[in-house]
């Protein structure tokens, strides 16, 4: 893998590991003590993002005698797209189901730390690789 390769694959995740230090040391850790609302909220960006990703990648299907699409394929990117795409659909489900998780361990104080460094740690990832799926996307709907 070369060396750009190796940075876009892992960015997001060094991105939302630094988010979750800067909030752990920088920010005290602070957290919402009425929890509900962030979590419904947080469920419900989590279903669009895999509803958003799942279609992006049925377009993308669609696209498979384009130009394109062609290029990537030969340049061997296609593969890795998709897996970033895999990724980030993967992503927000786990996150769906941390966020699901959290409705059972909340109790009127909040939720345990455990819950909240890896709600920030999930969010900020999925966010991440949410991004970084976006930006290619539309990189390469600009050269279809």
């Amino acid at each position: 893998m070369k060396p750009e390769q190796l940075a876009e694959a892992v960015w997001p995740y060094l991105l939302g590991l630094m988010i979750f230090v800067g909030w752990r040391f920088g920010l005290a850790a602070t957290f919402p003590h009425q929890i509900d609302g962030l979590l419904a909220a947080s469920g419900t960006v989590a279903a669009v993002l895999i509803g958003f990703l799942s279609t992006a990648k049925a377009v993308l299907l669609g696209l498979s005698s384009s130009e394109a699409l062609k290029i990537l394929k030969g340049a061997g990117f296609l593969g890795l797209f998709y897996r970033y795409i895999f990724e980030a659909i993967w992503g927000g489900l786990a996150f769906l189901i941390f966020v699901t998780v959290g409705f059972f361990v909340a109790d009127p104080h909040g939720v345990p730390y455990w819950y909240q460094a890896g709600w920030v740690l999930l969010a900020s990832i999925v966010v991440a690789q949410y991004v970084r799926v976006t930006w290619l996307f539309f990189a390469l709907l600009a050269k279809v």
